[in-house]
């Protein structure tokens, strides 16, 4: 984050962790592979985050899919989040797309809910929820913004509205 938006060299993550460029190697092969673990390790925490925001709301499918929604925009609204997402993102560049599949376990979490929501379309629905919410995430990242408390919302009770009564669709 202290050398954004320039790429940090390994020197300067040497430094900042005070350690040395061998222990460095040790562990990883390069400075690409820090990144991606350094990524991997905030899908994880976010994915932790989310499970406990969503299970305050008693189980409630349409409660859980507005609290999977702004704990992912948490990461655009909290300014350590923020910054510590769009340094790691500016740096993976296309190669934080091409990781798809590691957010996975965010878009399990998200498809529970919405099939429990009585969607008969999960996997569209499942998508268009994270997709909507992730690239308002992205967006603000690109931009070095955060969304407001109202855009949050929005987006949260749009979601909610849009997937509905299972019955009504």
């Amino acid at each position: 984050m202290r050398v954004a938006p320039a790429a940090p060299r390994v020197a300067d993550i040497v430094a900042e962790a005070g350690s040395s460029n061998q222990a460095f190697y040790r562990y990883f092969r390069s400075k690409e592979e820090l990144m991606r673990a350094v990524y991997l390790r905030g899908v994880t925490r976010l994915r932790g985050y989310l499970e406990h925001q969503m299970a305050k709301t008693a189980g409630e499918p349409g409660a859980q899919i507005e609290a999977w929604v702004r704990g992912v925009l948490t990461q655009a609204t909290d300014r350590t989040a923020a910054r510590q997402s769009a340094a790691i993102i500016r740096q993976m560049g296309k190669r934080a797309d091409d990781d798809a599949e590691q957010l996975e376990p965010l878009r399990a979490l998200l498809r529970e809910a919405v099939r429990r929501s009585g969607s008969r379309h999960v996997n569209l629905d499942t998508h268009a929820v994270f997709d909507l919410t992730f690239g308002a995430l992205r967006r603000h990242s690109e931009q070095g913004t955060a969304p407001s408390r109202a855009e949050c919302a929005h987006i949260a009770r749009f979601c909610r509205l849009a997937l509905g009564p299972g019955d009504e669709r």
